[in-house]
């Protein structure tokens, strides 16, 4: 299969109201949190391409139609279980000091 692009223009967003700075051209790009407490995290590159494990745990699609035209929508929620960054992916550089305070916590000592 081949790759799905995610990016969009936004209908009936401001720009301010998305969550990543983006200037008024740009796409809308999805994105997803991960709350986890393994370390390798702190490994995974500002950007690159990475194989993601997943489960897609609900799916909608709707059509519409609004002043003749038919506006087709689809969303799914889906469950990551894992990402594997691709072996050739540059190392980390951006936010130097949020990566220094996670690495400084993960290497506390816990008999404190």
């Amino acid at each position: 299969m081949a790759a799905i692009k995610l990016g969009h223009k936004p209908e009936g967003l401001k720009i301010e109201e998305l969550t990543a700075p983006q200037g008024p051209d740009d796409p809308y790009y999805p994105s997803f949190y991960i709350d986890s407490d393994d370390e390798d995290l702190l490994k995974l590159p500002d950007e690159g391409k990475a194989v993601i494990e997943f489960k897609v745990t609900s799916r909608r699609y709707e059509e519409q139609e609004r002043k003749g035209k038919t506006k087709k929508s689809c969303n799914i929620c889906i469950e990551v279980m894992s990402i594997e960054p691709e072996k050739k992916a540059a190392k980390p550089k951006g936010n130097k000091d949020a990566r220094d305070a996670v690495e400084k916590y993960f290497d506390k000592d816990d008999s404190d």
